[in-house]
């Protein structure tokens, strides 16, 4: 890259190109999952989740108190104290909440998506440079490291992963980094210790990113022994492992709540299941999860079609390898350091994750485009023979499957489905509402999936609906001004027949009328009356 300045200018021009688009395409985004509200309150609020504060319940509250849990103000800027006791109550390692709040002193007194936005595309770009690297250390070629750039920047997974505020884009950076390194000390006769430190650093970050790096680490691990072990460095290995184990012990240093979280609850035992029925569930759910990338890699047919050809060039290298079982043909050599880990991920994570979501397997989507691309290329080279053909073919393939990105209407993490109900929603934001709240470890945590649209709300009482009593919500709502009625926010079972009741004692109203219907995060659904 220091010799060639086209090359670095193209790389720069394409990488521009994709961060207008991926603005393009955040600004529709007005709606959040319930664990992106949970970044934001995380990295900033005095205690881990809003409805565990003192005041929260049976009480009114104004749109600010919301939007506090959200906020950095002024005075709250320079406490990081939030980022890292916050993260012993949650699940996750601290790093990106530290992120996420640096990147928040630029927001100072406001709650917009760009903050988080903001951050994911400054991670991007570190991710998009790391994977012309691994391309020019995989195919030795510039211009297919350039076509992989424009492949991954312009896929809708990558576009997925700006527009979600969590640590799964600084994941993808830190497994990318683990694999550049790896490719760069494949051939190393005796690891420097600059290198050892590298790992060491890469290793310790990456834990303290998310949990799921350590299965990819488990994963390349494996891939990286058996490449040492082929070529009798074991004193690499010795010295490998050393890194691993000594960036595991500095994550325990500076987070200790590592081994807990990692552990996980030891109460909560899943039911026996015999061995048959664990295979077939792992096989159903990694179906469901290969819909979910067919669906959200690339346009769907153009997706199908990259597979079957990338299935038809494996076939072809198996052939060729059966040709010339006597000879020492190397047709996989590097590639096997990105696929061990990536069959290893996915094998793990589809089968164990808490819930089928795209999320958990976005930071391998740019491993698989890579074997993607790598068996397609194969294909075309023993077929076609030229090189400079197969050249100008792959970057036109590029170019082609990436445009059918721009032309996306709908990203899964826009949400642009809620626009209207939001727009709704606040239509009513003068109307005092009052939202019922199960006080119950179970359904608590579902008040963060409502609180983008609680938060639009000027006045808001949270009450206890298991103590639900038409006497005391009179006396309530005694505090504000009623004379344009009030909005009654529940799930969708209980709220007509509340309505109802608070009609037959409360002479006040004597009618209601359902105003919005809200499906939040992992089908729990809501309903919004007017009561007037």
């Amino acid at each position: 890259m220091k010799k060639d300045k086209k090359v670095v200018i193209l790389l720069i021009v394409i990488i521009i190109m994709q961060i207008i688009f991926k603005i393009y395409v955040s600004s529709d985004k007005n709606d959040f999952f319930m664990d992106e509200l949970y970044s934001y309150g995380l990295m900033n609020y005095k205690q881990a989740f809003l409805f565990e504060e003192g005041t929260f319940i049976n009480n009114w509250h104004s749109k600010e108190y919301f939007d506090e849990y959200l906020i950095v103000s002024e005075e709250e800027k320079n406490n990081l104290s939030p980022v890292y006791n916050n993260q012993t109550e949650d699940y996750h390692p601290p790093l990106y909440y530290l992120l996420l709040r640096i990147a928040a002193s630029f927001t100072i007194d406001e709650f917009t998506k760009w903050t988080g936005i903001g951050l994911n595309i400054l991670i991007f770009i570190v991710c998009s440079i790391v994977v012309f690297l691994i391309g020019n250390k995989i195919f030795k070629n510039k211009y297919y490291s350039l076509a992989l750039v424009i492949l991954y920047g312009f896929s809708k997974f990558s576009t997925e992963n700006t527009l979600f505020i969590r640590m799964y884009q600084l994941l993808e950076l830190q497994m990318l980094l683990l694999t550049n390194w790896s490719l760069k000390n494949y051939y190393a006769k005796n690891l420097r210790y600059k290198e050892i430190f590298k790992l060491l650093i890469i290793v310790t970050l990456g834990t303290l990113t998310q949990y799921y790096f350590l299965i990819f680490l488990i994963g390349i691990s494996i891939a990286n022994i058996i490449n040492y072990i082929k070529r009798n460095r074991f004193k690499n290995i010795i010295k490998y492992l050393l890194a691993i184990i000594l960036a595991i012990t500095l994550v325990n240093i500076i987070f200790p709540s590592f081994k807990t979280q990692l552990i996980g609850n030891s109460e909560r035992t899943a039911p026996t299941v015999s061995i048959q029925e664990k295979v077939e569930n792992a096989i159903e759910r990694g179906n469901e999860y290969l819909q979910i990338l067919n669906d959200n890699m690339y346009n769907f047919k153009i997706t199908s079609v990259l597979l079957f050809i990338a299935l038809l060039g494996l076939t072809v290298i198996i052939i060729k390898l059966c040709k010339n079982y006597k000879k020492k043909v190397n047709l996989i050599s590097k590639i096997s350091i990105i696929l061990i880990p990536t069959i290893f991920y996915w094998l793990i994570v589809t089968s164990t994750s808490p819930y089928i979501d795209f999320r958990y397997i976005l930071p391998i989507c740019v491993f698989l485009l890579i074997i993607l691309f790598y068996f397609i290329r194969k294909e075309l080279i023993i077929i076609i023979k030229n090189k400079k053909t197969v050249t100008v073919i792959m970057l036109t393939i590029s170019i082609i499957v990436s445009i059918t990105t721009l032309f996306t209407k709908n990203f899964m993490y826009q949400y642009k489905e809620n626009d209207a109900l939001i727009n709704q929603i606040a239509e009513y934001k003068n109307v005092p509402c009052v939202y019922m709240y199960m006080h119950y470890p179970v359904l608590q945590n579902s008040f963060t999936s409502d609180l983008n649209y609680v938060r639009q709300f000027e006045n808001v009482y949270i009450m206890n609906k298991s103590l639900f009593i038409t006497a005391k919500l009179e006396k309530v709502l005694k505090e504000v001004d009623i004379s344009n009625g009030i909005i009654i926010y529940d799930n969708e079972f209980d709220i007509e027949k509340r309505a109802n009741r608070i009609i037959e004692e409360i002479e006040y109203f004597s009618e209601y009328k359902e105003i919005a219907e809200i499906s939040t995060d992992r089908n729990m659904k809501s309903k919004l009356y007017l009561i007037y």
